[in-house]
């Protein structure tokens, strides 16, 4: 008999209400906090595999040529069938126009359906403690832009179509009775995850482990254990044998068993960072749940299907990570963001684990307060963390839409004037890493007429289309909730040097308020010499500066001051200790900055580069030791 001594449940027809309401404030509020995210730093223009998907896909269904076999082709090494197919759904509803805000807007509901999904089935027959804990858990970590890479563009939605079709496979191994409508929907839905990444064949593996979980719990009948494992395994081996290969990717694998080791390590210690090795200590505390369940387990056999649940997404969790390091694990000294949504759902279903076991009423009242106070313990040690880490991603998310804007920029230029110049820049200001083959995808009529309205020219026909289509719509909900983020502060400063007007100490050679460092300009170290542009060029500065007018306003701007001067504004936040042992300066006067500017309208001459307070009176802050040679 299948024993569960946890907290009475409410009845299931409160609980099933109670479910209800919490998942739709999980998608609402995920999905409202995303957009945020999007409209501050999002952009519609393809971003470089969303042009492989534009000529390969889009182009084809525009003009008539698209082949069925296309749903099935290779994608480096994976068969992203689902995220084709909301992206042609989302084509054809914008009347033939590709938009990557269109697609990322959509994502925020997708992510949030997907951990409203966990949620549910995370609290199915919970005592109350358990929902609200859980509730306020995905909650925070649904908001916070940790995964910025698969919030801001459209493409990476694969992540979340892996992660809710994992869920929903792991979901029916744990809670399904046996029989041959359970069977069959396994077998449906692990073939589906082949389909979301390359990854997803593992989804099979984690079935097979909530199977044993539950067959040695009490006895399930052998002819569907047996069938649902050699299913699995089937599906698992026909994933395999089918993985397209992806010769580029080699580099990037993990060499070695240290290799792997240490990435599946860095995997599982997210959200920390352990700079040394007793930092990887930490993470017991978030992984111990599952391990003392499943000590527990094995000498008991008692085990709600709710526990078992959250076993077999824990499974899920570590395949994927051994995936992950296997894939991408040569070097790799964080994890990216575009794959910290898995480790997330490993530490809410340990949090889950957790609760089971506070709330078990077997245990003695101390050992309840013991895990209570591990919990809070654990719960105190990512907030931290994420405390600590959100104001680094938002400041890459920044660095992001700073690029998108020269991409832009770059990308429209060459579509107006077809001069190749505007195109002959480093990767990170055009879109594709390949500027020829960039070209010939800008030069083809069909891809012309599918592009977002801003990369249209003016006054041509993909302009008027483009305006009309549900890209334009999406571009006006970017508009208004950046207006209305303004009213309370958000500044999005411009990308261009921009001519100064009005009187300033820039001019008189006032002597400078503090001090500062450009060390790294185009990604190149600078010295003494000139350094040498032409217009229409990027500049890229990264340094640090001291400024004491800082508690007035962190603003300060980068002058070109020659005849004329020219200003591009920058807004630091990036902290330095380093700078402030260094130069014995306060905290909040010292910041390292990152910023990116065009020179459109800046004629040829020698500048002097200065760095001043904002205003018409500003002041200088300091004076860089090389001229800006702005070369004809």
């Amino acid at each position: 008999m299948v024993r569960d001594f946890q907290a009475t449940p409410p009845p299931p027809a409160q609980n099933g209400l109670r479910l209800g309401i919490a998942a739709a404030i999980i998608v609402l509020v995920v999905a409202a906090c995303h957009s945020i995210w999007v409209s501050l730093y999002g952009a519609d223009l393809p971003f470089w595999d969303q042009w492989v998907q534009v000529i390969s896909q889009l182009a084809p269904l525009k003009n008539g040529t698209w082949q069925y076999s296309e749903y099935w082709a290779p994608h480096n090494e994976h068969r992203v069938l689902f995220t084709r197919l909301i992206s042609m759904a989302l084509f054809e509803m914008n009347g033939g126009i590709w938009s990557n805000l269109v697609e990322a807007y959509f994502n925020t509901v997708i992510y949030g359906g997907t951990l409203a999904l966990f949620y549910v089935l995370a609290c199915r027959n919970a005592d109350r403690a358990t929902h609200l804990t859980l509730l306020f858990a995905v909650l925070i970590l649904g908001a916070i832009p940790y995964d910025w890479e698969n919030t801001l563009v459209g493409f990476q939605n694969q992540f979340y179509l892996l992660i809710a079709s994992a869920i929903a496979l792991v979901s029916v191994a744990s809670y399904r009775k046996p029989g041959w409508s359970t069977f069959g929907l396994l077998v449906v839905l692990a073939i589906a995850c082949l389909f979301t990444m390359a990854s997803g064949l593992l989804s099979a593996a984690a079935v097979c482990v909530v199977i044993v979980l539950r067959a040695w719990r009490s006895p399930l009948p052998k002819a569907f254990v047996v069938s649902v494992v050699l299913a699995m395994m089937l599906v698992l081996l026909g994933g395999l044998l089918s993985l397209p290969e992806a010769p580029g990717n080699d580099p990037y694998k993990a060499h070695g068993i240290f290799d792997h080791v240490h990435a599946i390590a860095m995997v599982l210690t997210w959200p920390l960072i352990p700079t040394k090795p007793k930092y990887f200590l930490l993470p017991l505390l978030t992984w111990a749940p599952c391990a003392l369940w499943l000590i527990r387990f094995l000498r008991t056999r008692i085990a709600s299907d709710r526990e078992i649940f959250f076993m077999g997404v824990i499974a899920w969790v570590l395949l994927q990570a051994v995936a992950i390091a296997h894939a991408r694990g040569h070097d790799i000294t964080s994890v990216p963001s575009r794959y910290s949504n898995i480790p997330t759902l490993g530490l809410l279903a340990n949090l889950g684990l957790a609760l089971g076991f506070v709330s078990d009423r077997r245990a003695i009242r101390s050992v309840r307060y013991l895990g209570t106070a591990a919990i809070g313990l654990a719960i105190l040690v990512i907030a931290h963390v994420f405390v600590l880490r959100t104001p680094d991603d938002m400041d890459s998310m920044q660095q992001r839409h700073d690029f998108n804007r020269m991409e832009t920029f770059y990308t429209r230029s060459y579509l107006t004037s077809r001069d190749p110049s505007f195109l002959h820049h480093s990767s990170l200001s055009i879109p594709f890493p390949d500027a020829a083959l960039l070209k010939t995808y800008l030069d083809s009529p069909v891809v012309d007429s599918l592009l977002p309205p801003t990369l249209q020219p003016p006054g041509t026909p993909g302009e008027a289309a483009a305006r009309k289509s549900g890209a334009q719509t999406a571009l006006d909900v970017q508009a208004a909730i950046q207006g209305l983020l303004a009213e309370f502060g958000s500044r999005r400063p411009s990308i261009f040097f921009q001519e100064a007007l009005g009187d300033s100490a820039t001019q008189s050679g006032a002597k400078p308020i503090g001090s500062c460092s450009v060390t790294n300009v185009n990604e190149a170290e600078v010295g003494a010499g000139p350094i040498t542009a032409k217009p229409h060029d990027p500049l890229r500065f990264y340094g640090w500066i001291v400024n004491p007018q800082s508690r007035v306003t962190n603003r300060f701007f980068i002058v070109l001051a020659g005849t004329k001067r020219y200003e591009l504004e920058v807004d630091p936040f990036m902290r330095r200790r380093d700078v402030e042992r260094v130069m014995h300066s306060k905290r909040r006067e010292t910041f390292g900055f990152r910023a990116y500017g065009i020179l459109p309208d800046v004629p040829p001459g020698s500048y002097a580069v200065q760095l001043a307070t904002p205003g018409d009176h500003g002041q200088v802050i300091c004076n860089l030791p090389y001229q800006l040679v702005v070369a004809p």
